[in-house]
This record gives C-alpha cells, structure tokens and sequence, in this order.
C-alpha cells in the first residue's frame, strides 16, 4: 500500500471515527442529536413494500423462465432428433441452422423481457430510496439534528442509542408506502 492510499485510509477511518462519536455522544439537550443513525441493512426484509416488490420480481422472473423452456423444449427434441435422423448432411446443417436461430430468437426474446423486468425494478426500488430519504429528513427535522448518517459507514455506535431512528423510519415508510408497483 503506498503513502497516498495508507494517508487516505488513516483519514477516512479518523472521520468515520469522529461521526461516530459525535453520533452518540450525549447531546447539551437530551432531545437533541448532533447526528441521527439509520441501520437500513435489513429494509428489504423489514419494509413489507419491498418484500412484496421482490417477490413479485421473482414471479415473473419465473415466469419468463418458464415461458422460455416450455417454447425451446421442442426445438432442442427437434435438434436431436435431427441428429438421429440418417439424413445427408448438407440438409441436417440447414434443419439445424433453423433450429438453433429459432431457439436464438426465443433466448434475447427471454432476454429482453427479463431486462425490461429488471428495469422496472430498479424504478421501483428508486421510489423506494425516495420515500426513505424523504422520511430520514423530515426526523432529522424534527429533532433538530445536523445530519443522518448510515449505521454501515460508522465504525462503532452504541446500538441503544437514542440517536439510532432505525425502528421509526421502518414504520413510516410501513404506513405511507403500503406497496410498491413494478411498472412493466
């Protein structure tokens, strides 16, 4: 590791550090945090909207799959029938031609489909992120601190505190965001 990186290490665990003291350090007034702590590293099982997104994901994920192996199983029985089939080669290469391109076409067509799902998640989950940031400010707010900062950024902080509003971010975003809709 050269001086530059090692300088640069040293800084961000000397800063982290710092924010995590100033985190859960008694404030002048109990009421007060200089920084709240959000813990969101178990939302996707603790929001029900997003379980229910991820689910639905896997669904249709499924689906597609499904799709894809119930259309390509005749073509590939086709292709090795061919194969047993004692015909010249010249009109083999030409059958199996047709049938790999067929079964080609039905992969980027399950290709695209699986992408455009994908997609559709990734917007979902940004509506997500959203509502959570909209919420971590508005208690940041309301309890007058100076910033909220991400429990897996910190290097240490009491899990007790009374800075750490894990518990109330998931159930507002609980109450006000009741579903997420993948939009295909």
């Amino acid at each position: 590791m050269n001086r530059i990186s090692l300088a640069l290490l040293i800084c961000a665990l000397h800063t982290g550090l710092v924010l995590a003291q100033a985190a859960t350090a008694p404030a002048p007034n109990a009421t007060k945090s200089q920084a709240l702590i959000v813990d969101s590293r178990d939302a996707y099982e603790r929001v029900a909207a997003l379980k229910a997104l991820f689910a639905e994901v896997d669904a249709k994920i499924k689906a597609v799959r499904g799709r894809y192996e119930s259309a390509a199983q005749p073509l590939q029985q086709s292709l090795e029938a061919l194969k047993n089939s004692g015909q010249k080669p010249e009109e083999m290469r030409k059958q199996k031609a047709q049938l790999l391109l067929k079964l080609a076409d039905l992969q980027k067509l399950a290709s695209l489909e699986q992408q455009q799902i994908g997609r559709a998640n990734e917007k979902a989950l940004a509506e997500f992120d959203t509502q959570m940031l909209a919420i971590a400010l508005e208690l940041q707010t309301e309890r007058g601190a100076k910033a909220v900062l991400q429990a897996q950024d910190l290097l240490y902080y009491r899990a007790d505190c009374p800075c750490n509003v894990t518990e109330e971010i998931y159930q507002r975003i609980n109450a006000r965001l009741p579903k997420l809709v993948l939009k295909l």
